[in-house]
């Protein structure tokens, strides 16, 4: 019997087989206890910093401190071109801690132009009220600027003013606009 390899006229040599890569499954590897991965460090970063803005933007209130309203605004004429103004102001502290009232100032608005009122002081409330029995009727409780408004609390009071402009252009106003500017925080204005 001939040899197959004879007919092929030269002898052949064993072709080599293709290499088999196996990859075997990777073992997971194991972490000590108390070790976090790279996305639980971020994680906790990413709380902290929500925590934080959090925190200022609940200090740092928007708007202020205080919210108020003017209950009741009742004017005399003191000459031909002066009125005198009280208004019954109610302040409201919706902050976290108490509010120190700094300043309280009042505009009219006639309808062709601002006019800015002068504020009397507490201490000459009496000498008005003797003059103008009037406005007494009309004021409760002075409000006092070192009025300090305690946290989730009400202050009611009294401020008068007198503005430069006869009684019938007060009657005829377009607006009264009060700033109540507490310590630490932005002005409030009042539209009434």
């Amino acid at each position: 019997m001939p040899d197959d390899k004879a007919t092929n006229g030269a002898a052949s040599a064993p072709q080599p087989q293709p290499e088999l890569h196996i990859v075997e499954e990777l073992e997971e590897v194991e972490r000590p206890r108390g070790v976090l991965s790279l996305t639980g460090i971020a994680g906790i970063g990413l709380l902290l910093i929500a925590i934080l803005v959090g925190v200022v933007w609940f200090y740092s209130s928007r708007g202020g401190g205080v919210k108020g309203q003017v209950e009741q605004v009742f004017a005399v004429a003191q000459g031909p071109e002066t009125v005198a103004v009280t208004m019954k102001l109610n302040l409201e502290n919706v902050g976290p801690r108490a509010v120190a009232l700094r300043l309280i100032n009042a505009s009219l608005d006639t309808g062709q132009g601002e006019v800015a009122g002068s504020r009397v002081p507490p201490e000459k409330f009496a000498a008005l009220f003797r003059e103008y029995p009037d406005l007494r009727e009309h004021s409760i409780t002075a409000m006092s600027m070192t009025t300090s408004i305690p946290r989730a609390m009400q202050e009611r009071g009294t401020v008068i003013f007198t503005f430069p402009v006869n009684y019938d252009v007060f009657q005829n106003r377009k607006a009264i606009n009060v700033v109540v500017e507490p310590e630490g925080h932005e002005p409030m204005k009042i539209t009434k």
